[in-house]
């Protein structure tokens, strides 16, 4: 939640936003973490959120954290080798294409 955070903090700064986040993906990915892994982390994180905002949870809110939330997982996966300057981009490379949602 603290990169969560600083990254929110910092939304007047997209460079360095864009700079920590793929700094993040890449110290995710020597975790272990891959591209299939974002989604999931992504929905408990919003499951979480919402237990802790109790009815002040709408799904306005929510359709705005998932798509912030997508940008933050695009941005952390283009950091990796898995992203679209790494070296897994070549033909036979599998990676998951993620994209933010669309507004109704």
């Amino acid at each position: 939640m603290e990169s969560l955070q600083a990254v929110v903090s910092n939304l007047d700064n997209g460079e360095l936003v864009r700079s920590r986040l793929a700094e993040l993906g890449k110290r995710h990915e020597a975790y272990g973490a891959k591209p299939e892994h974002y989604p999931i982390v992504c929905g408990i994180l919003l499951e979480t959120m919402a237990k802790f905002a109790g009815p002040a949870w709408t799904a306005e809110i929510a359709a705005e954290w998932s798509q912030a939330l997508q940008l933050v997982s695009n941005a952390m996966i283009g950091g990796t080798s898995m992203g679209p300057s790494g070296p897994a981009t070549r033909p036979h490379a599998d990676r998951t294409q993620t994209r933010p949602p669309t507004r109704s």
